[in-house]
């Protein structure tokens, strides 16, 4: 999804950086040099963790909130637990990798 479809829809959106974690889009940051796949299994699974905390902390809870994540599928594995285990209904638009597991437990923390 592209940013003018994310404002056309009227709906809240962000951004999710390897780095930053979860942004909103009028936040300034320095630029990436890391992605997720560079990083440990350790580090996606804390990742994931803040990512869904921040989200919580800007909307509120996500008992029966959808939420797409459009992203690679280092993104989405451990950050689709762990929202569903937040109470959000998930959906993606990745179409590299459109059977994601939705029924994996949250990953295991380190």
């Amino acid at each position: 999804m592209s940013r003018a479809d994310a404002e056309a829809s009227g709906s809240s959106w962000f951004v999710l950086s390897a780095e930053h974690g979860l942004l909103a889009p009028h936040e300034w940051i320095s630029p990436d040099a890391r992605t997720l796949d560079e990083m440990e299994p350790c580090y996606r699974a804390e990742w994931s963790s803040w990512v869904v905390a921040r989200l919580i902390s800007l909307v509120g809870r996500l008992d029966g909130m959808s939420v797409r994540v459009d992203a690679p599928a280092e993104f989405i594995g451990p950050l689709f637990a762990d929202l569903q285990e937040a109470g959000a209904l998930v959906a993606t638009g990745n179409l590299l990798h459109p059977h994601v597991r939705r029924d994996e437990p949250a990953a295991q923390r380190c």
